[in-house]
């Protein structure tokens, strides 16, 4: 019984096996049928969304479609504003190759003209040289050539304006001035020593606390023309040590020193120069004052109203100064002497004028083979020619002749002071004041005298000509 139970509950168990698979069969293939259909559901969707996305696409390709045709509208009035201003550009240009055209024919002119200014400037600088400014002050010149001074020139405080530091310079002022305004700077053109061929010409320099120019030692080829010196704190023009300096036509005033000062120098000239108002209370000032040269000319020039002598010629050095000449001259109204000569040899003063000086007209003293001819030396409060001694000799073998001599001091017109002698004093002529009984005095030697004449201003003809020994006439 027991088994038929057990067989009969396989049995049952059997058949429920058999419905449950029965059952799993049905399930999966409702869970295939359900696998395919949410495929198929998966499917649309995908098709539903790419049909979604699609219609978004088109619709955004409608809308580009549009822009693009708003853009194509927008480009069609570009264009046609592009062609329109085209042709205003053409215009534009071709106006402008016009204006071009003209500026090139300027331009051409312009050159033309630059070139002209240049060859002017090259002809400007072959006459005159390399600017001077003011602003190039204090210049030291070191290239040769030729400069002028392109304005007025003021010089600053203790400086030398112009110095001259090689050979072969000429500087022309083309009647400009170099000014020194307060005179408490130094030298206005220094040319240093040893330099050689320097020209200065056509200008003014004035107020200089030093010199105007100064020429320094061993120079050579000086030549300074045409040129004022005005109102210096010590000497107007200084030439220290030269070989061959001309001064032609420099006027030289109220400097506080001498005029022109020259110091162991030879072959020097100065002709046609005016030296006037020199010196101050107290301090010598000559007109031309030399000491020390050799081989001097002096042609044509006229000392007036200077502190000491007119002209003077000496020596510091207990030296002989020789070969001086002094032609056609005038000294008067000078505080000294007219011309004082101090011992020199060989030398010669000829056809000057000396008048109206606080002492002699024309003095020697010291000196030896003079000549002193042609002159007129007039109206000075002492003689018009006195010979006298010198650092260590008379004055002797001299020449006096052919001289004018009209109301010099009473002590004579010409004075030959004792112990000097003997001199040739030949063919003068003096016109003496009333009181004057000595036409030549103070004579120790034995001179050669020719027929000197004589003849008072007022009252009686003058009881003495001249003394040969002991003799009167």
């Amino acid at each position: 019984v027991g088994l038929i139970d057990l067989d009969s509950k396989l049995d049952e168990l059997a058949i429920d096996f058999t419905e449950t698979w029965t059952i799993l069969a049905a399930i999966e293939t409702k869970a295939c049928a359900i696998e395919s259909l949410s495929e198929a559901i998966d499917s649309k969707v995908v098709a539903l969304d790419i049909a979604l996305d699609l219609s978004g696409v088109f619709t955004s390709l409608d809308q580009l479609e549009i822009k693009i045709c708003t853009i194509d509208s927008k480009m069609d009035a570009l264009n046609s504003k592009l062609e329109t201003a085209q042709g205003f550009f053409q215009s534009d240009i071709d106006g402008t190759f016009t204006v071009i055209d003209a500026i090139q024919m300027k331009a051409c002119t312009i050159v033309t003209k630059l070139e002209i200014v240049d060859s002017n400037v090259d002809i400007i600088q072959d006459c005159f040289g390399i600017p001077i400014y003011n602003d190039d002050l204090p210049l030291t010149i070191s290239t040769a050539g030729k400069y002028y001074v392109a304005e007025q020139l003021s010089i600053g405080s203790n400086e030398n304006a112009i110095t001259v530091a090689i050979d072969n310079v000429s500087i022309d002022f083309v009647g400009r001035t170099l000014d020194g305004a307060t005179k408490t700077n130094d030298i206005g053109i220094l040319i240093n020593s040893g330099i050689n061929g320097v020209s200065i010409m056509n200008g003014t320099i004035r107020n200089t606390g030093e010199a105007a120019i100064q020429v320094s030692s061993t120079c050579e080829n000086i030549l300074i023309s045409n040129m004022s010196i005005i109102d210096t704190s010590t000497h107007g023009i200084e030439i220290l040590g030269a070989t061959g300096a001309l001064l032609d036509d420099v006027r030289i005033t109220d400097c506080d020193r001498d005029g022109l000062y020259v110091a162991a120098s030879n072959d020097v000239v100065v002709q046609e120069c005016i030296f006037n108002d020199n010196g101050d209370s107290g301090t010598p000032g000559h007109g031309l004052y030399m000491q020390d040269c050799t081989r001097v000319c002096v042609i044509d020039c006229i000392a007036n109203n200077n502190v000491d002598s007119g002209f003077t010629f000496t020596t510091v050095n207990n030296a002989i100064i020789d070969q001086h000449q002094i032609l056609e001259c005038k000294a008067f109204q000078n505080a000294q002497n007219g011309i004082f000569i101090i011992d020199a040899d060989d030398s010669v003063i000829q056809g000057c004028i000396c008048r109206e000086n606080t002492q002699v007209g024309i003095r020697l003293h010291g000196c030896l083979n003079i000549e002193v001819s042609d002159n007129i030396s007039g109206g000075n409060t002492a003689e018009g020619i006195l010979l006298g001694s010198g650092t260590s000799r008379d004055t002797s073998d001299c020449y006096i002749a052919d001289n004018t001599l009209i109301l010099n001091a009473t002590t004579g017109n010409i004075l030959e002071e004792t112990s000097n002698g003997p001199n040739s004093i030949l063919g003068n002529f003096g016109l003496a004041v009333a009181s004057a009984t000595d036409f030549i005095t103070d004579l120790t030697f034995v001179n050669e005298i020719g027929i000197n004449q004589a003849a008072a201003f007022v009252g009686s003809f003058p009881t003495r000509w001249h003394n040969v020994a002991g003799q009167t006439s």
